[in-house]
């Protein structure tokens, strides 16, 4: 419990930061403004560049694949499948192919089930066998 105290307590610490860093920003903002900067102060900011794991859209094209291929599978057995493809990290796939599940549930475009493992397995409307 210890440690889940000082974790906490370093949330709370790191948002009060932000606040500290969001007013000194808008303090900026207004400054500018009245030195006359007439632009948008965001449109100078740089952007972030990403790195993507996958294209747009091919996350959900392999897990249709997966799931047509191979039947019923839980998220686990999705991305391991994804993953041995690609020879992406485990981990980090599993958690953008519980993420792309569950949106696609959301959608109606998935179901799933409770196994008896406790796990979900998914299967799809209109993708199955």
């Amino acid at each position: 419990m210890t440690k889940r105290a000082e974790l906490y307590r370093t949330r709370q610490e790191a948002r009060a930061a932000l606040v500290e860093l969001d007013d000194d920003i808008a303090a900026m903002d207004r400054t500018l403004r009245i030195l006359g900067y007439e632009h948008d102060p965001d449109d100078a900011m740089p952007t972030v560049a990403q790195n993507p794991m996958f294209k747009r859209g091919q996350l959900r094209r392999l897990i249709y694949t997966t799931l047509r291929e191979a039947g019923p599978l839980s998220c686990r057995q999705i991305a391991e499948r994804i993953s041995g493809a690609d020879g992406k990290e485990l981990s980090a796939v599993a958690k953008r192919v519980d993420r792309s599940l569950y949106k696609a549930f959301q959608r109606g475009q998935l179901q799933r089930q409770k196994a008896r493992t406790g796990e979900w397995v998914w299967f799809g409307g209109g993708i199955e066998n």
